[in-house]
């Protein structure tokens, strides 16, 4: 089993659904080549963490349109959790400097708090907290340490399980990993493993829907199970069939409309996963598949993909609303297909009217093509094509060129390559 850990950059992207669209911005404030996914935390006073794969912690409480680095750079950074009795941000950290981290002064500085984990640098993947502030800790291979001292020190209560996802709920405690689901009715004293046969598959992301019902999602057979009774039984939703890796679920906590982000892209329900709804568009093809996905208490969705891009719905993501789908940041996408032979497209997004000019640029900087020349466009988004010839309509030779769009102030360039 192969699960990324990663992250961000920026543009604009619309997403549609069979029956709703929804408009997606993403905020562009770092990209790297990316190897998978960045977590999504939402908390309280409108904040929202995300955790990067070597660039640091960032959070913004204005729905990303700003945000603040919050350090821990040059770390696999996974979960965080925020505890509720005293406000401390604890961080879980993968890799070769792998533990917890704990922030008392909201992200000003940080302390790793590792004392009683199986060494100095378990690799942590998953971090809870409940309401009384205890703290669960789920570990690569090493099991699931607990703190009842705000990460001071730990002690191990699920010995040797490769735990994915923790979750904390109706005074019980579920672990998702590589054998299922555990649960603890007595914060960790004692735990027990569904053995019913129903679940099958790694479990990697638990939900909440408004009703208190528990769902499980599975990263290899594409199954999401279903407990009405706090994890008592569980049942198996209606089989996604177009997807084999699901990567994470949330619910919108008003509506309890959920959404799934796999392998084939982003799904919809609004039943709880008894039937499912693809949103449509090039998600993929631009962006790569969605790992993680982080919901607001207000309903505003973020998804995060391979590629290391963020994007956010313009709106809260409610079944009725039919958003505009008026980019709200310029953006000049990636060229595709690239390297290219014979021609090759080029996208861009406009908030604003304004006029536009796309030149292409060989790697000297003489001017080659030019494919918009000072045009007045609405705002919205648009695409041109790049045929591989000059203003005199000759063939260029093969090598890379770069790609400008100007309008008003916005300057952004790009690079693409021709082959024959």
């Amino acid at each position: 089993m192969r699960i990324y850990s990663f992250f961000v950059t920026t543009v604009l992207f619309v997403l549609y659904s069979l029956n709703v669209q929804h408009t997606f911005a993403q905020n562009e404030f770092w990209r790297w080549g990316g190897l998978g996914p960045g977590h999504i935390t939402p908390a309280t006073n409108n904040r929202v963490f995300v955790s990067q794969y070597m660039n640091g912690l960032v959070v913004t409480t204005d729905l990303g349109n700003s945000w603040k680095n919050l350090g821990l750079a040059n770390l696999d950074l996974r979960q965080v959790c925020v505890s509720p009795t005293n406000g401390y941000i604890f961080v879980a950290t993968s890799g070769d400097s792998g533990g917890v981290f704990r922030s008392t002064d909201n992200g000003n500085s940080w302390v790793r708090v590792v004392t009683g984990m199986g060494s100095t640098y378990t690799p942590t993947r998953a971090i809870a907290v409940n309401s009384s502030g205890q703290l669960f800790a789920g570990t690569y291979l090493d099991g699931v340490y607990k703190s009842e001292n705000n990460g001071g020190s730990w002690s191990p209560v699920l010995a040797a399980i490769d735990v994915f996802d923790l979750l904390v709920v109706s005074g019980k405690t579920f672990v998702g990993c590589a054998q299922g689901i555990y649960s603890s009715t007595d914060n960790g004293s004692t735990w027990i493993l569904d053995n019913s046969g129903v679940i099958q598959g790694a479990i990697t992301s638990f939900a909440v829907n408004p009703n208190g019902h528990i769902f499980a999602a599975t990263y290899d057979v594409g199954h999401i199970y279903r407990s009405t009774n706090n994890g008592t039984t569980w049942t198996r939703a209606n089989p996604l069939v177009q997807a084999h890796d699901i990567q994470h679920i949330v619910f919108n906590p008003n509506n309890g409309v959920a959404f799934a982000a796999t392998d084939s892209g982003i799904y919809k329900s609004t039943d709880s996963f008894a039937s499912w709804q693809r949103l449509d568009g090039d998600i993929r093809r631009i962006y790569g598949s969605p790992q993680k996905l982080g919901m607001t208490p207000t309903g505003f969705l973020f998804a995060s993909f391979v590629s290391g891009a963020l994007l956010r719905s313009d709106i809260s993501t409610q079944v009725s609303e039919n958003p505009s789908l008026q980019p709200i940041t310029f953006g000049l996408r990636q060229n595709y297909p690239n390297p290219f032979n014979p021609a090759t497209t080029i996208e861009y997004e406009l908030p604003t009217r304004g006029n536009v000019s796309i030149n292409i640029y060989n790697s000297i900087g003489q001017l080659v093509r030019t494919l918009v020349s000072g045009e007045t466009k609405e705002p919205g988004a648009y695409s041109v094509t790049w045929d591989g010839s000059d203003n005199r309509g000759s063939r260029v030779s093969s090598g890379a060129y770069f790609y400008t769009l100007r309008s008003g102030e916005y300057v952004s360039t790009k690079k693409s390559i021709l082959l024959k």
